[in-house]
């Protein structure tokens, strides 16, 4: 089974993927892994895990703007949109 990498912080998330990138290993990226059996299984040397990575970050609703982290239920997303009349297309 490969290992779960689990940074906390936008520093140990860049170091995480330049070592993978440097040392030439895949890593399987998931948020909440409400996908993951989607598809072919991946061969991987890790899986990285963005559950560190959930909320919304900005809201510019007259702008139509969202940032949201990795790891945000679409659920949370869509119950924001709603409160100004928005949805994603």
């Amino acid at each position: 089974m490969a290992d779960v990498l689990q940074p906390r912080t936008e520093e140990e998330l860049a170091g995480t993927i330049s070592r993978a990138v440097a040392e030439k290993q895949p890593l399987e990226v998931i948020g909440l892994g409400t996908r993951r059996r989607l598809g072919k299984p991946m061969q991987t040397a890790a899986t990285l895990d963005l559950s560190a990575f959930s909320g919304i970050i900005a809201y510019e609703p007259e702008e139509l703007i969202l940032e949201a982290g990795a790891a945000t239920p679409m659920a949370d997303i869509d119950k924001l949109l709603s409160k100004h009349n928005q949805h994603l297309a």
